[in-house]
């Protein structure tokens, strides 16, 4: 007896090996789940690589050889939320993990995806950089802690444009243009001299070469100067 053809819709299925993986590693059989999870795995990494993505982050990272030369575990991973994004320098001594967080809609502009990690890279290369001394223990220096967080906010601002003006003098292209970066500077220490604004601009973006202190002090002026 021949056998009577039968297709199945690749969505439907999809969805209910998903459900019936979901009730296994509830109540079900565990091997069964591991099983399915490592060969899902498997399949995505290899078409993860397949697309190019692989690629783009391993490019990003060739650009910062500093940061390759303390062998650290990358750890990519989904942020939910544009705030949730960035990347973080865990551990201490000789073994460190950098971890990166972006949403995936990212990915689908590859261009201004290397923009958002040569940024990001270039503050873990800070961190690492004797130069920069680097402290996550610097404190902010707030009366409270909506002065922390202005100082916070301020202080990620300088850093960025710090970053940004190197990005620029290598040919880089920015997420944020120099100009709309200018203005949001100027809104952010509106209460400086428009002298005094150009020449610390010009200085975040230009050669000099800054430490995290540096930066912070510069953050925490803004803070002094609104509280008097």
């Amino acid at each position: 007896m021949e056998t009577i053809p039968l297709q199945f819709d690749p969505r439907f299925v999809e969805e209910m090996v998903s459900l019936r993986m979901e009730a296994e590693e509830e109540e079900g059989d565990r091997l069964l789940v591991k099983l399915f999870y490592q060969e899902r795995d498997h399949f995505y990494a290899k078409w993860f690589a397949e697309v190019g993505f692989e690629a783009l982050f391993r490019g990003a990272l060739d650009d910062f050889p500093g940061i390759l030369e303390t062998n650290p575990l990358i750890f990519v991973k989904r942020a939910w939320e544009r705030k949730e994004e960035g990347a973080e320098l865990y551990g201490q001594g000789s073994q460190k993990t950098v971890l990166i967080r972006l949403s995936a809609a990212r990915m689908n502009g590859p261009v201004l995806l290397q923009s958002f990690l040569r940024q990001e890279l270039l503050h873990i290369q800070d961190m690492l950089d004797p130069v920069f001394q680097y402290s996550p223990d610097l404190p902010l220096g707030g009366d409270n802690v909506a002065q922390d967080e202005l100082i916070r906010q301020r202080f990620r601002l300088l850093w960025d444009i710090y970053a940004e003006g190197r990005m620029n003098r290598r040919g880089w292209r920015t997420l944020v243009p120099l100009e709309a970066r200018r203005r949001e500077f100027q809104g952010a220490f509106s209460f400086w001299t428009e002298q005094k604004r150009e020449t610390a601009f010009r200085k975040l973006a230009g050669e000099a070469a800054w430490t995290q202190e540096g930066l912070l002090q510069l953050a925490k002026e803004g803070r002094e100067r609104k509280s008097e």
